[in-house]
C-alpha cells in the first residue's frame, strides 16, 4: 500500500505536488483506471514524480518523466536551465534534483528522460531543434492510463502536448492539467476549453480545497462547485479518453 505520508516528510516543502493532490488520485481516479503506465510531463524537482511513483507502486505501476536537461549546480553553463530563479538561491532544497529524490524516497519504478523531450514540445512551433527520441517517446510508452501535465504554460506548447499525449492515452485512460485556473497562466484554460473539453468523454475541474473536502466524504469525482478561484494555483484539469 502506498505510503504518502513517507514520501511526504521526504519530500518536505519541494513544490509543486503535495499529499493532498496524491490522496485524491489514490482514493478518487486511480482505483478505476489501475495504472501501470504513467507519464509525467514537466519535473521540476520531482515531487510529482515521487508521490506518482509511490501511488503506482500498489499496481505494480511505472512512471516516466520528461523535461529539459538543467543542472542545480550554479557553475555549470547550463544553470540557466534551471526551473526557476527560486533554484538559484542558497537553499539545499532547491538545489535537490529528480534523481536525488527518487533515491532519498528509494523509489525504483520511475525512468527520468532528459534527453529534451520536453524541449521538444516547447520548441516545436519554433523549430529550434528536434532532439532524439523525445517525440517517440510517448508512442513508445502507450498505451498510457494516466498522464500529468504541468509544463510551459504557454498556448502552443500546451496544446502540442495536450495533442501528443492525449493521442498516446488509452480508452478510459485520464490526463490531468495543472494550473488551468492560474491567473499568471490564462492560455492553459483557453487550451481547456477549446482542445480539451472537446475531445474528452468527461471532464472535470478539482482544486485543491475541493480534493481535500472529497476525500472527507463519499461522493466521487464531480466538478468544483463555482466560486472565486481565477488565480487559484495547483486547480487541475481532469479529463477521460472515450
Amino acid at each position: 500500500m502506498a505510503n504518502l505520508d513517507r514520501i511526504e516528510k521526504i519530500i518536505g516543502h519541494i513544490p509543486w505536488f503535495n499529499k493532498t493532490q496524491a490522496e485524491f488520485l489514490k482514493q478518487k481516479v486511480f482505483p478505476d483506471i489501475k495504472p501501470k503506465n504513467i507519464i509525467e510531463i514537466g519535473t521540476y524537482q520531482g515531487a510529482g514524480t515521487c508521490y506518482l511513483a509511490e501511488l503506482a507502486k500498489d499496481y505494480d505501476g511505472h512512471v516516466t518523466t520528461i523535461d529539459v536537461p538543467w543542472t542545480a549546480d550554479p557553475d555549470d553553463p547550463t544553470w540557466e536551465n534551471a526551473p526557476d530563479q527560486a533554484c538559484r538561491q542558497n537553499d539545499p532544497d532547491k538545489r535537490i534534483t529528480v534523481e536525488e529524490l527518487l533515491a532519498r524516497c528509494k523509489l525504483k519504478n520511475a525512468t527520468v528522460s532528459r534527453d529534451g523531450g520536453e524541449a521538444w514540445f516547447l520548441n516545436y512551433f519554433e523549430n529550434k531543434f528536434m532532439p532524439p527520441n523525445s517525440a517517440e517517446l510517448l508512442v513508445q510508452r502507450a498505451p498510457i492510463d494516466f498522464i500529468y501535465l504541468d509544463s510551459s504554460h504557454k498556448w502552443a506548447n500546451t496544446a502540442a502536448q495536450f495533442a501528443m499525449a492525449f493521442s498516446s492515452l488509452r480508452p478510459g485512460g485520464w490526463i490531468a492539467l495543472d494550473d488551468i485556473y492560474h491567473g499568471d497562466y490564462p492560455e492553459i484554460k483557453i487550451v481547456w476549453d477549446n482542445i480539451v473539453k472537446p475531445l474528452a468523454k468527461h471532464h472535470y475541474i478539482v482544486s485543491p480545497d475541493w480534493m481535500a473536502k472529497t476525500m472527507e466524504t463519499t461522493i466521487g469525482i464531480e466538478a468544483t462547485p463555482h466560486y472565486d478561484h481565477n488565480r487559484h494555483w495547483q486547480t487541475w484539469g481532469l479529463a477521460c479518453k472515450g
